[in-house]
Order: structure tokens, then C-alpha cells, then sequence
């Protein structure tokens, strides 16, 4: 108690230190947005955090305790695995009463009363637990905020409360799993768990419930003495196919909502999966490994007795493998997807033809630039077009979906509503990514634009995929995102300082992703525009320029000559990259407080070869005894590490990857995101696998010393 004392005041100490680097590092990202993130600290944050990580592992070491204090003893003694009750199956004589005695033999466990008892009394302990639960809770809620003294009583309570619900849920596993067969249970939890995501509409329950249907099959199968590694293999495998054919949108049912959530879910259930697959056929490796080991005869024993002790321990080798395997799989995730999430909006499309924006001041419009510059003196010749348009008040500028016929239809939401000029819709390079049927090219969007004072164009993020409309903002509907043609879309616009001034619009293109990245809101015809917002707030121009002309420099110089006018010129590719810089930035900053669970996991690689060192003290000794050489021990040890360590990093990578890919090419990702290519950042994941193995090789030469330079005699003995 006394080390879980102080390793909780070390890690809440080591917690504020990165704490504070990550909101530096964070300040200076958002710096440019005028933003300020400054460092604060509680000590209400610190109670909490050092008191759940004092009540967490005195849990882990009260449940440890337990297991040691029920050890077998001659098991222990002769330090072997407790030996597993074998149930007798029933006899199949026929009829109705074998099916009966057969299906209680699969759902229930007990077979004597005084296990039924102890059973209920678990479960009896489990609503005591909960009620208690509650109860320190609505005392907690009740005295937080009377007085600084009661809301320290409040936290600590809720600390207590935290600790009782987490026994109340250890309580609830022991008492249902010494009642009911693991199988049965995941059958009967996974099915409520499909009624609920109906039920809620939500993804999340239904994924978790047909993982546990699946899960709960397969233990019902090997209790039937079905062999366990074809029966774990494929349920492994159906479960992986499940969620990455999920994520892709290509299997049933596609109506259910999934949020962030989903992608936790699927990440934490898809490495257990591929856990499973890996250690019930990593023996299978060995052959593998010993015919590559074949040109060095002297490694054969070395490598065998490297991958038979990890198989020996299957459930400890599998949690290490995937610990390791859900940091991979999550840094992996996290690079690819900022990777090709940035790939989006960079390239010339994104720029629309144009290579300086310059916005005016209201107070001080300028009707001409170039003519402008010209009076200041300054030289424009590398200004080959100039075009402006019209941006509406936003305050006022509204939309929504036009209702039909007898329908009160939605509240109207704020949205920017932009005025292009003829010379902009002549002159402009944006692609469209779908067009209202009848429309062939993008010219004729923007010649059905132009002409017609009932029409509109709109950006892609108004489209209803990825979550990347403003929460609550207006949403186009009536259109899927991947079609690159739609039927009429009827929108309404209106200015809100007049509310009876509705005016009736048609869609008619939707902007390519990267070009609404620069070019978002809603595009109005010229007169449309001019009869809605009349006054609009802002102009902004938009400036091509020659060949080969730097457009920093260029924005520098329009914004010097005309500082006093109020003017902001900016280069339409450095915003573009500054945007993704601060965007990227962040996600490293994610990757980097993900690191740290890497690291924790390499730790422990670590401490796991310092623990089997003496737990094969005897193992080491019979190996040295019959031959095995000092560098012989010493390169198994190794190599056992590098093993685990190494299935681990390769599954995360490979589960981080296949998830990634389904993700990029879905809709979810972008809106008409089925054309975009995949993008796989092999450096950056490369680095981080060789730096996740090194370590792990490195952390394991201690222990591999240790373990060949024990003396054959002592490693013999029982002391």
C-alpha cells in the first residue's frame, strides 16, 4: 500500500508536468487565431486524479491478493497453472429431458447448492454495492459547493463513490460468471445489446452486441469440446470483418448513428479480436521461424524455447501483445487519418483559380484594386485578373431546407451567403463535385448561375456526412454525398432584419471538397443577391497573378501600399498551408500524449522479463544444464520479448491501417469521399514501429544478462 501511495503522487506530479508542456505547446498553436490557453491547475484536479489512482490499484492489488490467497496449493508448490474443474457433460439419451439437461449444462454453471448460494450472494452484494453507490453520490452532489471545506468532502465522497461502482461492476462479473456459462452470458448481453442500438438508433450498442453474439458462440462451441483454435480463429476473423466492412458502410443496418464513440469502440474491440487470431496461431509461426533459422543451427533451440514459453501463458502473452497492439493501432489510426485529411485541401484546385484574396475594410471599400495600387504607385503588372465578390452580414443571413407543400418546415439557420460578381462566375477555376441533373459541365452551373436569378451554388460541407458542418448549422438534405448528380434542391434564404423577405433558391452545383475549403457559403446569383442584401458588409477581391509571381511577396506588398485603407491581403496557398500547419501540429501533439502510452507499454515489456527471470530461475538452470550456452539464454530471452513486442506492433499497424483505409474511402471521411485515393504516411508509422521495437530490445538487455549469468547450481535449488 505503501508503493501505491507514492507511485499515485509520482504520476499526479508527472501528470501536471506534460500536462503543462501540451497547453504550451498548444498556446503557441492557436497563438495566430488570437487565442489564449493559459496553464491552471486545481486542487480539486488533483484530489480526484491521486485519489482514483490510489482507489484503482488498491483494487487491482485487493483482487491480486484474493487470487493469491485461493492459489492451489500443490500447484503452487510445484508452480504449475491451477488445475480447471472438468464438467461432465450429459449423456444425449433423446427427447425432451436431453434438451433440457443440455441446455442447463450450456447456460448454467453451478452444478452444487452451496455454489448457487455463493453465486447469489454475489449478485445479492452487487445491488447492495450499487445502491450505496448512489447514495454516496447524492451526498456528494448535495454538500459540493456549500463551502470549500464541504466541496473537498463532495470530491473525496465522489472518489468513494467511483471506487464502490467499480467493485459493484467486479462483483456483478464474479456472481453472473459463477451463475451463468461465459458463453450464454455474451449471447444474452450481445442480444440486449442489438434490442438497445435499435431501440437508441445508435451504431455503438449494435457492433459491441454482435461482437458479444459472436464471442458468446464461441466459448458455447469449445465447451462442447469443439477445438478451441479453429472455433477463436474465426469468430476472430468474422469480428475483424464485421467492423472494418463497417466502417466502410458495407454492411448492415447503415441507418444507425455513429459518433466519436464509434471509433473507440471499434479500435479497443478490433485488437482484441486480432489478439485472439494471433495467439491461438502464433505457435504456427514457429516452423516459420526455425527454417529461417535453419543457416544458424545454434539459434533453433533458442528460437523454440522463445515462442513456446509465450504460447505456454496465453493469456498474459495476449494482454501484453494487446497493449501494445491498441497504442499502435491508435497512433496509426491518428497519423493516417491527419495525413489524408490533409491531403484534402491541398493542391491548385483548392485556390479556384486565384492566387491573393484581399478583403477591404467596410468603412472604406475600394472599387478598383489594381487601380488602387497603381495610384500608390505601385507596379501591377503581375496582376493578370482581378475579381470580387459580396459576403451578407452574417448576423442576418439565413437559410434553410424550402419546406413542401403544407409543411411549417425547419427554423432557419445562420449560414455565410456570398455575391459573386459576373467576373467571378466568368472568370473562377472551382470545380464542382455534383450537379444538379441537366447540367453537364461545371460552365454550365455557372452559366445556369449567371442567368438565372432563382439559382444558387453552395459548398460541400453543407453535404450530411462526416460531421463537418457546424453543429447545429444548416445541412443540405434530400442529397447523398456521393452522387455526382441530384434532383432539385430548394432552399430558402432571407435576411433576419426582415423576416418577411424570404426568397425561394435552386441548387444547382456543390463545390468540390478542396475548393470549399476557401470558396464556403452559399453562392447567389448576382441579382438574387443584390435583392436580398442590398447592403452587403464586405467586398473581397480576388487576384490571379502571372507565372512564376511569388504570391507572399505579392500579398506583402498589396497590404503595405494600401495599410491605411484598412486592407488584409493574404496568399491563398499560405492559408491553405497554414491552416493544415495548425491542424497537423495538433495531431502530433495527440500522437505525442499517445507516445506515452507506448512507452508505458514498452516499460512493461520491460518489467515482464525482469518478473520471468525469477520465475523460471528453475527453467534457466535445466536449460543451462543440458547444454544450453550462456549467449544461448540470453538470445531466447531477447527474442521472446522481440517476439511479443513485435506481433504487437505489426497487428496494431496492420488493424490501424485497414481501419484507416475503409474510413478514408467512405463517405464519413469527406462528402463524395468514395474517389478519394488512400495515403499511407509510411515514414512516420515506420518510425514509430522501429522506435517501439528498439526500445523493447533495449529494455529487455538487463534482464537477458541477468538470466545467462546464473549459476547452473543455483538455479537448481528451491531457495
Amino acid at each position: 500500500m505503501a508503493y501505491n501511495v507514492g507511485a499515485a503522487a509520482i504520476g499526479a506530479a508527472l501528470g501536471i508536468a506534460v500536462s503543462m508542456a501540451m497547453v504550451r505547446i498548444m498556446a503557441a498553436l492557436f497563438s495566430a487565431f488570437d487565442l489564449s490557453i493559459v496553464f491552471h491547475v486545481t486542487p480539486r484536479s488533483l484530489i480526484v486524479s491521486y485519489s482514483l489512482g490510489v482507489v484503482l490499484t488498491f483494487l487491482t492489488v485487493t483482487f491480486s491478493s484474493w487470487r493469491i490467497g485461493n492459489l492451489n496449493i500443490v500447484s503452487a508448490i510445484r508452480d504449475a497453472a491451477d488445475p480447471v474443474p472438468q464438467r461432465t457433460r450429459p449423456e444425449w439419451n433423446g427427447g425432451l429431458w436431453s434438451v433440457v439437461t443440455h441446455a442447463k449444462w450450456l447456460v448454467f454453471k453451478p452444478s452444487r447448492l452451496g455454489e448457487w448460494l455463493v453465486g447469489i450472494g454475489l449478485l445479492v452484494a452487487t445491488a447492495l454495492l450499487i445502491a450505496l453507490c448512489v447514495v454516496t453520490f447524492i451526498m456528494a452532489f448535495a454538500i459540493y459547493g456549500t463551502t470549500g471545506a464541504a466541496s473537498v468532502v463532495a470530491v473525496l465522497l465522489g472518489v468513494v463513490g467511483i471506487g464502490v461502482g467499480i467493485l459493484a461492476i467486479v462483483a456483478a462479473g464474479m456472481g453472473l460468471t459463477r451463475v451463468f456459462q461465459m458463453g450464454a452470458l455474451s449471447l444474452v448481453i450481445g442480444a440486449l445489446l442489438i434490442v438497445v442500438a435499435f431501440a437508441t438508433n445508435q451504431a455503438s450498442p449494435y457492433g459491441m452486441g454482435i461482437t458479444l453474439v459472436l464471442l458468446g458462440l464461441a466459448l458455447s462451441l469449445v465447451s462442447l469440446q469443439v477445438p478451441a483454435r479453429p472455433v477463436f480463429t474465426t469468430m476472430g476473423i468474422l469480428v475483424l470483418g464485421y467492423w472494418v466492412l463497417g466502417a466502410g458502410g458495407h454492411v448492415p443496418p447503415k441507418g444507425l448513428n455513429g459518433d466519436i464513440d464509434l471509433f473507440f469502440v471499434s479500435g479497443f474491440i478490433m485488437v482484441l479480436a486480432g489478439t485472439f487470431v494471433i495467439v491461438y496461431n502464433a505457435d504456427l509461426m514457429l516452423a516459420a521461424l526455425t527454417r529461417m533459422g535453419a543457416g544458424f543451427p545454434r539459434l533453433v533451440p533458442a528460437i523454440k524455447t522463445a515462442v513456446a514459453y509465450p504460447m505456454a501463458n496465453k493469456f498474459r502473452t495476449g494482454m501484453t501483445i494487446a497493449m501494445i497492439s491498441l497504442v499502435m493501432f491508435a497512433l496509426v489510426m491518428m497519423s493516417t487519418m491527419n495525413s489524408n485529411f490533409s491531403r484534402l485541401f491541398l493542391g491548385d484546385e483548392a485556390q479556384g483559380g486565384y492566387d491573393v484574396v484581399v478583403t477591404e475594410n467596410p468603412s472604406n471599400p475600394i472599387p478598383d484594386m489594381k487601380a488602387a495600387l497603381q495610384h500608390a504607385g505601385q507596379d501591377t503588372s503581375a496582376i493578370t485578373r482581378e475579381d470580387d465578390v459580396r459576403v451578407a452580414n452574417r448576423r442576418v443571413a439565413e437559410v434553410r431546407m424550402a419546406p413542401k407543400e403544407g409543411e411549417k418546415g425547419d427554423d432557419f439557420a445562420k449560414y455565410g451567403i456570398v455575391g459573386p460578381s459576373a467576373n467571378f462566375i466568368e472568370g473562377n477555376a472551382i470545380k464542382f463535385q455534383a450537379r444538379q441533373e441537366g447540367l453537364a459541365t461545371d460552365a454550365d452551373v455557372w452559366q445556369a448561375l449567371r442567368d438565372d436569378p432563382d439559382t444558387a451554388v453552395i459548398d460541400a460541407f453543407a453535404l450530411p456526412s462526416g460531421g463537418f458542418g457546424p453543429p447545429g448549422g444548416f445541412m443540405l438534405s434530400g442529397v447523398k454525398a456521393n452522387v455526382t448528380s441530384f434532383k432539385s434542391i430548394e432552399v430558402e434564404v432571407r435576411d433576419s432584419s426582415e423576416p418577411s423577405k424570404v426568397k425561394k433558391l435552386r441548387i444547382v452545383g456543390i463545390f468540390s471538397l478542396k475548393a470549399s475549403a476557401v470558396y464556403n457559403g452559399l453562392f447567389l446569383s448576382p441579382a438574387a443577391f443584390d435583392g436580398i442584401f442590398p447592403k452587403p458588409e464586405s467586398s473581397i477581391h480576388l487576384l490571379k497573378l502571372a507565372p512564376g509571381t511569388d504570391s507572399v511577396a505579392e500579398a506583402k506588398m498589396i497590404e503595405k501600399t494600401l495599410t491605411d485603407q484598412g486592407v488584409q491581403a493574404d496568399s491563398i496557398r499560405k492559408l491553405i498551408k497554414d491552416q493544415q500547419a495548425q491542424s497537423q501540429g495538433f495531431m502530433y501533439l495527440i500522437d505525442g500524449f499517445m507516445g506515452i502510452g507506448l512507452f508505458v507499454g514498452i516499460a512493461a515489456v520491460g518489467v515482464i522479463a525482469f518478473r520471468t527471470v525469477v520465475e523460471r530461475r528453475q527453467q534457466i538452470g535445466m536449460l543451462r544444464a543440458i547444454g544450453f550456452t550462456r549467449g544461448a539464454v540470453a538470445i531466447s530471452f531477447i527474442m521472446e520479448s522481440s517476439f511479443i513486442t513485435l506481433l504487437g506492433v505489426l497487428s496494431g499497424i496492420g488493424l490501424g491501417l485497414l481501419l484507416a483505409q475503409q474510413l478514408v474511402q467512405s463517405d464519413d471521411f469527406a462528402p463524395g469521399g468514395s474517389g478519394v485515393s488512400f495515403y499511407v504516411p509510411w515514414l512516420q508509422i515506420t518510425g514509430i514501429g522501429v522506435f517501439a521495437f528498439v526500445a523493447s530490445l533495449l529494455m529487455t538487455i538487463i534482464p537477458s544478462r541477468q538470466a545467462s549469468s546464473i549459476p547452473i547450481a543455483e538455479a537448481l535449488r528451491y531457495e
